[in-house]
């Protein structure tokens, strides 16, 4: 098992796990919120993981909304962040994240309708949290 950046449930932890239930009822804009509350209170360096998880919900946010061309930008700005910042130490599937937001800009290249996709990351969340947090301390 790859060892997890976080050690224990920070502080704001929280956020994460709120703007993935936001993500997931397609509340796009709250969950871009939830995540940038989450951005500023998370000070190391690797917390712009939460960047790209930022800009992809934002991409989602401006599709929902008909503005397929600060969409597309988005999507070349988020999947970097995602890449560039520990993305296996995070309770997303990150390889997932990125094979879709390289799709949605590909669709919209070739003039397609995008849609934002649904990814489930509260249940990435929840079995990431097990295997990460929830296993009892084995004493020696």
């Amino acid at each position: 098992m790859k060892r997890a950046v976080f050690a224990a449930r920070p502080a704001w932890w929280d956020e994460v796990r709120l703007g993935a239930q936001c993500y997931d009822d397609g509340r796009f804009w709250h969950a871009h919120e939830h995540w940038e509350c989450a951005w500023k209170a998370h000070l190391e360096l690797h917390r712009h993981y939460l960047k790209g998880l930022i800009q992809f919900t934002a991409a989602c946010y401006h599709l929902e909304r008909g503005r397929p061309s600060a969409a597309r930008r988005l999507l070349d700005l988020g999947p970097t962040h995602l890449f560039e910042n520990h993305p296996l130490s995070w309770p997303f599937d990150t390889a997932h994240l990125l094979t879709v937001a390289a799709a949605m800009g590909a669709g919209l290249d070739r003039g397609r309708r995008v849609v934002p996709p649904v990814l489930g990351l509260v249940r990435m969340l929840d079995c990431w949290e097990r295997d990460h947090w929830d296993k009892p301390t084995v004493k020696s």
